[in-house]
């Protein structure tokens, strides 16, 4: 996503970026896409992109699995993707299908290597365009997104048709795949030029609204990031970019905040020693939880204590 695109955006509100994408990126990928390149859950078609074991990135999670169809279009470059805790290396022009519940997850190959996705969540009845990636300048960064919603047969119908492209047991062909695709990008090409500026950032505010009241509501069990990521469809890295460009407040900090609020509760109330807590409430040890404590509230947990009960 071009900085000047989203500057002239922000000033007058014309069509944003992400009608820019669709008429240029994502139906020149759609275009190039040949059999070679759309991988999912078929036998035999992953051999070229197994990931080397001594090349294998550190994957914040690996279980990242929910009830929706998911597409990943790569744009640009290159990523490493945990595939049903399998690891491959996947690239420009790849499109690979995600079942429902199926573990998988994308993090970059190298601190060096840029890519560039646009992720298709599909329902019955919606479709969702997130845009994504990752550059050694910007680290992970959530770029935008785009609903539509199907009331009309025309989209139901390709949504559906899109849906059991993952159930098949060989790949669809490039042809069919690529009629369903461009339907899905027209579609969604009208709603991103009819939207405004106001439109995107309320979609973008409505992510982090929904982590927030995820996370009010499980207060009283510590969470992990990967728990907050899959209850808003998004990988932690790109969670954790957006509710800081949002907030102003990393999401770890936000979430060893909460955590630390448990933690008063726990020390003021209970006869816990200061370790199990820490244990509790995931913490790696007794001392990052010690540090994280008086980072928050200026005191240890120790003096905490004293000074309430």
């Amino acid at each position: 996503m071009k900085g000047g695109a989203r500057r002239a955006d922000a000033r007058d509100g014309r069509p944003g970026s992400l009608a820019v994408l669709l008429g240029r990126e994502l139906l020149r990928a759609i275009a190039g896409l040949h059999r070679g390149c759309i991988l999912g859950p078929w036998p035999g078609n992953w051999h070229a992109r197994r990931a080397p074991a001594s090349s294998r990135p550190p994957f914040v999670s690996e279980d990242d699995a929910h009830g929706e169809v998911e597409l990943i279009f790569v744009l640009g470059g290159r990523c490493a993707l945990s595939y049903d805790l399998r690891h491959y290396v996947i690239k420009e022009g790849d499109l690979v299908f995600f079942p429902p519940n199926l573990p998988h997850f994308m993090t970059r190959v190298n601190r060096a290597t840029p890519y560039r996705l646009a992720d298709w969540t599909v329902t019955p009845d919606e479709l969702e365009l997130m845009v994504s990636g990752y550059s050694p300048r910007s680290g992970f960064r959530f770029e935008d997104t785009l609903r539509v919603s199907a009331p009309a047969v025309e989209l139901r119908e390709a949504l559906r048709r899109l849906a059991r492209y993952s159930t098949l047991p060989e790949p669809p062909s490039a042809v069919a795949l690529k009629e369903v695709l461009l339907t899905l990008s027209l579609i969604l090409m009208r709603r991103a030029i009819t939207e405004t500026r106001e439109d995107r950032l309320n979609a973008r505010r409505s992510i982090v609204e929904k982590a927030e009241r995820f996370m009010s509501r499980q207060r009283g069990r510590p969470l992990s990031l990967g728990e907050v990521a899959r209850a808003v469809r998004l990988s932690p890295n790109y969670l954790t970019s957006l509710f800081r460009s949002e907030t102003g407040v990393s999401l770890g900090a936000h979430m060893r905040k909460q955590r630390v609020a448990q933690a008063k509760v726990m020390l003021a109330s209970t006869r816990k020693s200061v370790t199990q807590i820490a244990y509790d409430l995931r913490f790696s040890d007794p001392f990052a939880f010690s540090r994280a404590f008086k980072r928050v509230e200026g005191v240890s947990p120790l003096a905490y204590r004293r000074a309430n009960r």
